[in-house]
């Protein structure tokens, strides 16, 4: 999508045939870094096994949806959104559950409809719930007409490939030059500019600063490449066990349980 952009300045590119694709800002990232705007909608997931309920629904019917939206700065960090459609994503769900906490409320509902903060309950038989009420909902629906339907995901299916959740998942991707009608020195400028007036404003009661979508996955990732990714003991095991059934040798057997958190 980025080679076409430079060759036509915008393109519109489709993924179909794919399993897990990781985070959807890292894509937004890497096109931001080549002075790029991107849209990623990504759909499909709940084709066979849906995990997220619709607005006012019981049962579900759609899955986390997760879009992406990448734009560059001139001397900051760009400005990056990405989340999943549902309040938070499935992933959130087993972390939970691995550290034994409870989940925020309004966040997943139990096998019967009913709202709930176990994460337990999500694993037998509950779901997630869309973020921002109907709004959100709207977002999760469009997300799904975005990634699976415009992409025709449905026609690339096959047994042997995706299992119950990535068997039907396609992927729209946007990208444009952000000097379509400015220059890109003008453009980032402003992204700056708007940046620092952000940032500027006062935190709320309880809020230690006003940030800008992405300023957070930035200072996770200067913290982590720092100080290292701490893992739950189960996520640790779960990956030692793993390592073993593909052959491959724990690289932290010799270490302390500390470092092997790191």
């Amino acid at each position: 999508a980025i080679a076409k952009a430079n060759k036509h300045r915008v393109a519109v590119v489709s993924l179909v045939e794919a399993n897990h694709i990781g985070r959807l800002g890292e894509y937004a990232e890497v096109a931001a870094e080549q002075g790029m705007v991107s849209m990623i909608f990504s759909g499909g997931y709940g084709v066979e096994k849906p995990v997220a309920v619709p607005y006012g629904g019981r049962r579900p019917v759609l899955s986390t949806n997760p879009l992406a939206m990448g734009f560059p700065a001139g001397k900051g960090p760009p400005v990056i959104i990405d989340y999943a459609t549902t309040v938070v994503a499935g992933s959130k769900i087993t972390q939970a559950r691995d550290r034994k906490e409870f989940l925020p409320t309004d966040t997943i509902v139990d096998k019967d409809g009913n709202p709930t903060t176990n994460p337990l309950d999500f694993f037998e038989g509950g779901a997630l719930l869309p973020f921002g009420g109907h709004k959100g909902y709207a977002l999760m629906v469009a997300t799904e007409l975005w990634g699976r339907i415009l992409t025709g995901a449905d026609r690339f299916t096959k047994e042997s490939r995706g299992g119950i959740v990535y068997g039907h998942t396609g992927t729209t991707m946007i990208v444009f030059k952000n000097d379509l009608f400015q220059t890109l020195e003008a453009c980032q400028q402003q992204v700056d500019t708007l940046q620092k007036q952000i940032h500027a404003v006062p935190p709320a009661t309880g809020f230690e600063e006003v940030l800008v979508p992405g300023d957070l996955e930035d200072q996770a990732e200067r913290k982590q490449r720092r100080d290292g990714i701490a893992l739950p003991e189960d996520t640790w095991k779960g990956l030692v066990v793993l390592l073993t059934e593909l052959g491959l040798e724990d690289p932290c057997k010799n270490r302390t349980h500390e470092r092997r958190m790191q």
